[in-house]
Formats: C-alpha cells, structure tokens, sequence
C-alpha cells in the first residue's frame, strides 16, 4: 500500500478540466484504490479550491466528494513554518507548494500525484506526472 497526496493542479483538473482529463485523473485514481492505496489531499489544497467557489451547494459537493476519495486531509502545523520558509527559496518552488511538501514529508506520502511541473526539481518526495494530450 503506497500514499498519494492530490495536488490542487491535479484537483483542479478533474474538476474543470476536459471530459478527456478528467476521466483519465478519475481512472488513474480508480486504479490506485482499487490496488488498495491510500489518497491524501492537504488543508491548503481543498482550501484553496473551496475558497473560489461561488457557489456554497458545489463547494459541499467538493468537500463530501474529496472527503469520500481521501483517506484524510493533511493539517498545517505552526512548526512546519519555519522549515517551509528556508526550504521556499532553497528548492526554487512557490511557498504554497513548499508547505504542501513538508506536510506530505511529516505524513509519510510516498508520491505526489500531480498533471504541473512545479514538483519536478525537487527530490524529497517522488512525483508522479501525469500529461494530458492537450497539453
């Protein structure tokens, strides 16, 4: 069994991307439940797509729908900030993303499954990349 944190890019996607994107995220995930692995989304990721959405039945939609997909939402803690603020422009990735590696690191996610570049050059947690043909 293997943990996977969904990156907001990635969230994004399967919820307002193309009919073709979103079915090849929701068969990808599909298949790494069914082998028995465990999704995480962290609390800066479902956030940040709450916060923009207008409408409060879609955005009780999302949370139930991610709550159900996720085997928990991964907290902030006071004592990663620190941490984030040094690796930030060390790794050369946005501080966003930054925290979002450190709370994935501090829960012991083995990939981030991601459709961006941003996590690429980084080597603390392996990243699984998925590209879509419109791209």
């Amino acid at each position: 069994m293997k943990k996977y944190l969904l990156t907001e890019s990635l969230l994004r996607e399967l919820l307002y991307g193309t009919k073709e994107n979103k079915q090849e995220i929701s068969n990808k995930l599909e298949s790494l439940i069914q082998k028995n692995n465990e999704l995480y989304i962290s609390f800066l990721t479902l956030n940040q797509i709450l916060k923009e959405e207008s409408r409060s039945d879609r955005r009780k939609s999302i949370f139930s729908n991610i709550n159900h997909l996720c085997k928990k939402i991964l907290p902030v803690h006071n004592d990663d900030l620190p941490l984030v603020l040094g690796l930030s422009s060390e790794l050369s990735i946005p501080y966003e993303n930054t925290m979002e590696l450190i709370i994935a690191q501090k829960a012991e996610i083995d990939y981030i499954l991601d459709n961006s570049s941003i996590y690429l050059s980084q080597k603390i947690i392996s990243v699984i990349n998925l590209v879509f043909k419109g791209k």
